[in-house]
């Protein structure tokens, strides 16, 4: 066995949890698409598939966002692959958003996500939360950003409170 097909074996060993599994007599090939393992009778003992490593990652994620209700929102979200164009989704709370119930919220072609008109009442707040976009690529996997908070402000209410009309005046000095 050479030296190479010791650390296959090892590897086999590790991924599929066998450390009592007797390998002495097995012997194991590596070949671009897929690997396996036969003992001495030529009996596959074990095949798995070895994929390459697949980029994928952000080139801008999602950040805070404070609007006034009515207000209009937008948080970015771009990926890339080095194995096509990723496929851009987006979560409220963790639960992907159903973009097409809702039009005042939108994905551009982008993947940046665009609130219209945002709502905000006493005990009605849809809009304000945890949002994240996911990025996947088909069978290769999928990431997902960090978190926005998306929050509404409120309006700023000063109480008049009249200062008494004396208290204007000023006191000649003596």
């Amino acid at each position: 066995m050479t030296p190479a097909g010791l650390n296959l074996v090892s590897l086999v060993r590790t991924w599929l949890g066998l450390e009592g599994f007797h390998f002495e007599s097995v012997r194991c090939v590596a070949a671009k698409q897929s690997s396996f393992c036969v003992d001495k009778d030529e009996v596959p003992v074990v095949s798995f598939q070895i994929k390459s490593f697949t980029s994928l990652h952000f080139l801008s994620e999602p950040s805070d966002a404070v609007t006034m209700r009515g207000g209009n929102v937008l948080l970015n979200c771009s990926a890339e692959s080095d194995r096509g164009v990723p496929v851009i989704k987006w979560k409220k709370d963790g639960i992907h958003l159903a973009l097409g119930m809702d039009e005042r919220k939108q994905q551009l072609p982008n993947g940046s996500l665009l609130i219209q008109n945002i709502l905000h009442s006493r005990h009605h707040k849809p809009d304000e939360g945890l949002y994240q976009c996911e990025a996947s690529l088909g069978d290769a996997g999928s990431i997902v950003s960090r978190t926005a908070r998306v929050a509404v402000a409120g309006k700023w209410i000063f109480p008049f409170f009249p200062l008494p009309f004396a208290s204007l005046l000023f006191t000649p000095a003596s």
